[in-house]
């Protein structure tokens, strides 16, 4: 069965509804449902037995299943994506219990378009430009001006109707020259076209300490990789370290280029808590031992070969210390993961639960 067969016939569009804010109606009736959204047009769905469908007010083009439904709204989720169909399953995936290992999340990427920065406007980043990080990511203002000289402000030069992104500038480990940008934005989530994803990465050298930094942190996202430096300030010895973000995948290449600016660093882990995050995790150490790696996934089996040994774990057990104990494989590097799905889910339940302490006073 197709993977969107499934997801019409499990997932419900009110449950995935809900976790965008989209309120029920109760004057409306109960069938079909009606509900709104504080930013967005009323949808109303029907079927509620069988396989649900919707309509959305005022927007006659924005009906159909629960995959028109997320399809619809990609850019208000809290994923990065590289093809439409890829964010929709990763996104169904997790409301219907699946895990979803995207296919490049296991090889390098394709070859990319071509980049030019002078295609851009770019201008420094002030405190008051960052309020989609601070007011919808629960960032403080105290994390944000460390991180602040690494962040820039990014829109094609082509169009003056956009608006500016936050931008998060991508290099070369050991060069200077910009050749992407991870942005976000209200309603928006992506990076700039030509990025190089596959060698880049986005940096902020906290420590200024250059190639001589002490701890590299390697994040999926920068949001992610600056949530945990809120968390963890007085925790870990933050002041020695450089941050990284891959931009939701991670390539081979990245890390090469990662650990060759820093080959005597100690090397911490960041990556969601899922199995494409415990996937990475186990690619980093065997790049860290410079061991070659394939990985194959069969129905809920993955199956691991390294120098030409081969050992399977079940997707439920795949994290670095099972894979340490089948494969014997003893890298020195450190796994940190939330409580959750990733760190920025952490900052932003702890933000809500403050927020909530404050109005029950």
């Amino acid at each position: 069965m197709h993977p969107y067969e499934r997801y019409k016939a499990n997932v419900s569009i009110v449950q995935v509804a809900e976790s965008l804010g989209y309120v029920l109606n109760k004057k409306a009736g109960r069938n079909p449902l009606e509900f709104k959204h504080p930013e967005r047009n009323t949808i109303v769905i029907r079927n509620l037995k069988g396989p649900q469908r919707f309509f959305t007010r005022h927007e006659p083009q924005n009906k159909g299943t629960v995959i028109d439904f997320v399809r619809h709204r990609l850019p208000l989720f809290r994923e990065y994506y590289f093809r439409e169909s890829e964010g929709i399953n990763k996104i169904l995936s997790s409301f219907s219990g699946e895990v979803y290992v995207p296919a490049r999340s296991l090889k390098n990427e394709p070859v990319r378009k071509s980049f030019d920065v002078r295609n851009f406007d770019v201008l420094p980043a002030k405190l008051s430009d960052l309020v989609y990080l601070s007011k919808h990511r629960g960032l403080h203002d105290d994390t944000l001006s460390v991180f602040l000289p690494y962040i820039q402000l990014v829109k094609p030069s082509w169009s003056g109707s956009l608006p500016f992104n936050i931008g998060f500038p991508y290099r070369v480990p050991g060069t200077e020259g910009i050749v992407g940008f991870e942005q976000v934005n209200y309603l928006f989530k992506g990076h700039a076209k030509g990025s190089d994803k596959t060698n880049a990465l986005w940096a902020a050298d906290v420590a200024q300490t250059g190639s001589f930094a002490r701890h590299i942190y390697i994040a999926e996202s920068a949001i992610d990789a600056m949530s945990f430096y809120q968390l963890h300030l007085h925790k870990l010895p933050l002041h020695q370290a450089t941050f990284y973000s891959t931009g939701g995948y991670v390539t081979d290449q990245q890390l090469r280029n990662l650990l060759k600016q820093h080959p005597n660093a100690l090397i911490h882990t960041l990556f969601d808590n899922d199995l494409a995050g415990h996937l990475y995790d186990i690619r980093t150490a065997c790049m860290k031992e410079n061991r070659s790696l394939l990985i194959r996934k069969d129905g809920d089996t993955v199956h691991f070969s390294m120098d030409n040994k081969s050992f399977p774990l079940s997707s439920s057990r795949v994290s670095l210390t099972n894979f340490r104990q089948v494969s014997g494989l003893r890298p020195d590097i450190r796994v940190h993961k939330a409580q959750g799905k990733d760190f920025n889910e952490m900052v932003m339940s702890r933000a809500s639960g403050m927020a909530a302490s404050v109005r029950m006073r």
